[in-house]
């Protein structure tokens, strides 16, 4: 059985890519901190990974 069935089966979440594991890692984080903001995916058009960071 692949990893990724097994995930599904078992209800786990499985990330295809480092970005995504991170992305999950870091929103995980700003939840327990009661940090966590929603932001349109449009106010992220353009900018650089710079500012992006800035913004967490």
């Amino acid at each position: 059985m692949s990893i990724r069935r097994s995930a599904l089966i078992n209800h786990i979440p499985y990330y295809t890519t480092l970005a995504g594991a991170l992305a999950a890692t870091e929103a995980i984080k700003a939840l327990r901190e009661g940090s966590l903001t929603v932001a349109p995916l449009q106010s992220y058009v353009g900018k650089g990974s710079a500012e992006l960071a800035e913004m967490a």
